[in-house]
């Protein structure tokens, strides 16, 4: 994805979490905290803390 996308791919996160997604919620703002962090995005701190916000995946 381009660099320019991954605030959008954040913003999806965020809204799958408010829809009761969590576990595609879980992925989304997985990829955007890594993807966020290689580019030294200010939001990556945004998306590590709502990462570990998200209850835990059941099993």
């Amino acid at each position: 994805m381009p660099a320019w996308s991954q605030p959008a791919r954040l913003d999806l996160g965020i809204a799958l979490h408010h829809l009761g997604r969590d576990e595609e919620a879980r992925t989304t703002l997985a990829a955007a905290h890594r993807a966020l962090t290689e580019l030294n995005h200010p939001r990556y701190a945004e998306a590590a803390a709502l990462l570990d916000g998200l209850p835990d995946a059941t099993a």
